[in-house]
């Protein structure tokens, strides 16, 4: 019981004595008219680490990157069941204000702090041998120009160890995996960028089109001749645009390719050239096959300058010396409804898209498959005989169209004794196209005086 007393006594007057040290100016200061927080460090720290292990040469570090609270807290849960670990992460008392930036959740459900200001001494074990890693954080500036100051000292041999973690963490961590995700691209602690991977479940509702083949045989055909993508030291990357109305069916046909390669691919949705990059860039690295479906493409390859041209960064990725060669496959999806809305050097230009696949109405053929699908009742029965629904093949309708026609011939009907017929699918589309009218024609009329309005002069006109 007194040898633990005295242990407890020992260990408060050592920690007293460095909340005094970090107050006093160490002996290699004197001489100097001022000192900066990093040359006080600095010697706080060597003399530290030279009291706790003498004889063993120490490193200094300044601004030490990837060592913020949350990446310790990982690197300390990826390494816990090896047999070098970090064994420990201790908040030590110092006269440098502790203060959080808030937390963070990573996929597991654990919480982190983002990053922490104070003195910290990070334990790691390497076979049964304890090593040690003095961490000193404090905020330097004021207003926008704070950030923080990170220092950390160590032996050469904790160093190396130290730096083999992060290298083994990022070469797990990072690599995409098979499945279906979207992504978040987000910006660290030291300006760089890093990717947040979210695992997608989408659903599977048929896809009836005449053009499904076609973008299914450009896919097929790529991974089995994407050698040829890969000739003269190019990116092996192919991009095909996929053009068409709205509710045409060209991301319920991006979700039918996920689902089929979802166990062989990564196949990533998209909407940014950012969550792109680093997505690309990262499969590259680890040499994993990927799909890319980027909706909605025309935002980010549209003119972003009064001469109507797109970002040069977006060029340069997309004529590959930006991008990443990856040898096991890189297929793009590009999809829109604006195609117009494409700088023209970019839609029209060999080599940025290698193919344009149109999603436009349906043909005969699938307007009745698709009509028979949405004609039924809960127990898949058909509302009404195919007959009644073949003077639909006449029409342009998009897949979307042809299922808000049955829906709303299921409402006309409802309430009364009538049963779905040509005259009332008939009925129901000239009322809709009537509607759809009087709000074209209400939107015109407010245009006209929208600018009308603009051009006037402020205040009465006479």
């Amino acid at each position: 019981m007194k040898t633990k007393i005295k242990k407890q006594i020992q260990k408060q007057t050592d920690l007293e004595k460095i909340n005094v040290e970090m107050t006093i100016e160490p002996e290699e200061l004197k001489g100097l008219k001022s000192a900066s927080y990093v040359n006080k460090d600095h010697f706080f720290l060597k003399k530290l680490f030279q009291e706790r292990h003498p004889g063993i040469p120490c490193l200094i570090e300044y601004e030490a990157t990837g060592i913020s609270h949350s990446d310790l807290e990982r690197l300390k849960k990826f390494t816990k069941k090896r047999k070098n670990r970090i064994e420990n992460i201790e908040v030590m008392p110092s006269n440098i204000p502790h203060f959080t930036f808030g937390t963070t959740m990573d996929s597991r459900g654990y919480v982190a702090c983002t990053d922490r200001t104070g003195l910290f001494h990070i334990k790691i074990t390497d076979d049964n041998k304890l090593r040690d890693i003095y961490l000193l954080k404090r905020l330097i500036g004021s207003g926008k120009n704070t950030f923080v100051q990170a220092l950390y000292c160590t032996d050469y041999e904790t160093q190396k160890i130290f730096l083999k973690f992060n290298r083994q963490k990022d070469k797990g961590s990072d690599k995409p995996k098979h499945g279906i995700y979207d992504g978040l691209a987000l910006q660290n602690p030291s300006g760089g960028y890093y990717l947040k991977y979210k695992k997608l479940n989408v659903p599977t509702p048929p896809v009836m089109h005449q053009g499904v083949k076609n973008v299914t045989l450009s896919l097929e055909n790529y991974f089995l001749t994407k050698e040829r993508y890969l000739r003269n030291g190019k990116s092996g990357s192919k991009r095909v645009l996929m053009y068409g109305n709205a509710g045409s069916g060209k991301t319920t046909l991006a979700y039918q390719i996920a689902k089929k390669y979802e166990k062989t691919h990564c196949v990533f949705f998209a909407t940014n050239i950012l969550a792109i990059s680093l997505h690309t860039e990262l499969c590259a690295r680890h040499k994993v096959p990927t799909i890319i479906i980027a909706e909605e493409c025309d935002k980010w390859m549209g003119a972003v300058d009064h001469d109507g041209r797109a970002d040069g960064q977006v060029k340069a990725f997309l004529d590959g010396y930006m991008s990443h060669r990856n040898t096991a496959g890189e297929f793009s999806l590009l999809i829109t409804n604006y195609p117009e809305k494409i700088e023209k050097t970019i839609l029209f230009r060999p080599g940025r898209i290698h193919e344009r696949i149109l999603i436009g109405p349906l043909d005969a053929e699938h307007v009745i498959l698709v009509a028979k699908h949405y004609f039924r009742d809960e127990k898949g029965k058909l509302l009404c005989p195919e007959k009644e629904l073949k003077f639909l093949a006449k029409l342009d309708l998009t897949g979307a169209q042809v299922e808000n026609i049955a829906a709303m011939s299921v409402d006309a009907i409802n309430g009364t004794d009538q049963k779905i017929c040509q005259e009332v699918i008939q009925k129901v589309i000239k009322d809709f196209s009537e509607a759809v009218s009087h709000v074209k024609e209400y939107q015109d009329e407010k245009t006209i005086v929208e600018q009308a309005w603009s051009r006037s002069e402020v205040g009465f006109g006479m």
